[in-house]
């Protein structure tokens, strides 16, 4: 959890009306992706960041969950809680690229908008042919949709990573300029990604 995953949410929480953000950790990841840090870890370490911010919540559904974790699960559940809110899936570019390939990504787009953090250039992404109909480019468009609707955002660009995280604490380089101190604290007390 670094600072880039607050600080940019920070920011599009106004450029895209947010109310509430709620982080979701992975439970068990369906294409078999695997963490350096238990689950209860990284609930510990969000809470940890997040707990000054009255709108941030961390939900433990997917971790809590059986089996995969699928993100159309994970979207029907905050739409049946949210029932009259429209809900905005914020998803990595890393992520996007294979967006296409995500299962029922389609119903996923009926229930919710997707809301791209981009850090390269967002053109590139015309070329996704099954997606090219839902891209919507103009925020106020976007913001008064209720689904179907794909923005990139690529107004906050933070060169930070969770990959470089990890290898700076391999190396025993300091990452304190780069986490909240509680989480740093937590990293350090529990000897976390060595």
């Amino acid at each position: 959890m670094h600072a880039a995953h607050i600080s940019v949410p920070l920011k599009l929480k106004d450029d895209y009306n947010l109310e509430r953000i709620i982080f979701v950790p992975t439970g068990t990841s369906p294409v078999g992706k695997t963490f350096k840090a238990t689950c209860n870890d990284r609930i510990a370490m969000l809470i940890n960041a997040t707990k000054r911010y009255s709108f941030f919540d961390v939900s433990e559904y997917e971790v809590n969950s059986s089996g995969p974790s699928f993100s159309i699960d994970t979207v029907q559940h905050f739409k049946k809680k949210f029932n009259n809110s429209r809900i905005r899936l914020l998803i990595g570019e890393d992520n996007f690229t294979g967006f296409s390939n995500w299962f029922k990504y389609e119903q996923i787009l009926l229930i919710a908008n997707i809301i791209v953090l981009a850090r390269n250039d967002v053109t590139k992404y015309g070329s996704i042919e099954a997606l090219s109909r839902y891209v919507e480019k103009d925020i106020d468009s976007f913001n008064r949709a209720e689904a179907n609707k794909i923005h990139f955002s690529a107004k906050y660009k933070i060169d930070i990573s969770s990959t470089m995280i990890r290898k700076n604490l391999l190396e025993n380089k300091s990452i304190q300029e780069y986490v909240c101190n509680e989480v740093y604290q937590y990293i350090k007390k529990k000897g976390l990604y060595k």
